[in-house]
């Protein structure tokens, strides 16, 4: 019976639509093994989505807010339609040299335009601007098997890397803002990214104060926003 409702709903959407309206209708019941929502029950509301644009057995969801990358994979990691954020989460490196973490560009591009990339290796740290580097912090390095906190912050021209408690560099770029963070292993190398977690520094929901958590979908930071932004969380 099941199957049949599906047949009819896709009959239907190719008869009044076309391809269009069939591909929504599609993409909403079948699954997508190289998409991975993240954090759904995040208090903000708003969940990171991952898409992995690599073989599908590359990249795997092994917790609510975890991702497993193979070597050679390559994911990205967004908030829709937000591009001042802060995005934070722990990495840690079981097999190999490092692991690049790029913003302000988009996965369309990302082979011709980096953006500004972070990239954290166990010989030291640096930060690139479409593919130039623009700062080394050697004494910033990957432990093998060690689990390390990362963040990365956009807020309008304005950027910040902090590893751990310690922002090691703060930036500023005429590049434009965008909603993603792409994660890429270095060669020979396999990355843990845990804990992911990510929310808007502008745009956030206001709280209810006869509720305790957040909603609506009205603008305005909420003071878990503003709690975060002041502590660099």
């Amino acid at each position: 019976m099941r199957t049949l409702m599906l047949l009819c709903t896709v009959a239907a959407a190719t008869t009044l639509s076309g391809c269009s309206i069939l591909n929504s209708v599609l993409n909403s019941i079948l699954p997508q093994p190289d998409v991975f929502y993240l954090n759904r029950w995040n208090i903000s509301g708003q969940f990171a989505v991952a898409h992995n644009l690599s073989p599908l057995d590359s990249v795997s969801q092994t917790a609510e807010n975890t991702l497993f990358l193979n070597s050679g994979s390559t994911v990205t990691i967004s908030l829709e339609k937000i591009t001042d954020f802060v995005s934070d989460f722990s990495v840690t490196l079981p097999r190999g040299g490092g692991i690049r973490l790029a913003t302000r560009t988009v996965k369309r591009f990302y082979e011709t335009e980096k953006g500004i990339a972070f990239v954290f290796t166990t010989n030291g740290s640096y930060i690139e601007e479409n593919g130039r580097e623009i700062a080394r912090i050697d004494t910033i390095r990957a432990v093998p098997g060690l689990q390390t906190r990362l963040l990365i912050i956009n807020e309008g021209k304005k950027y910040r890397v902090q590893v751990g408690c310690n922002v090691i560099f703060r930036g500023e770029t005429d590049l434009p803002a965008t909603e993603y963070i792409i994660a890429q292993p270095l060669p020979n190398s396999d990355a843990e990214i845990a804990g992911i977690d990510m929310y808007p520094i502008r745009g956030g929901r206001p709280v209810d104060p006869n509720r305790e958590k957040p909603w609506g979908n009205e603008t305005g930071m909420t003071e878990i926003y503003r709690e975060r932004k002041e502590l660099g969380r």
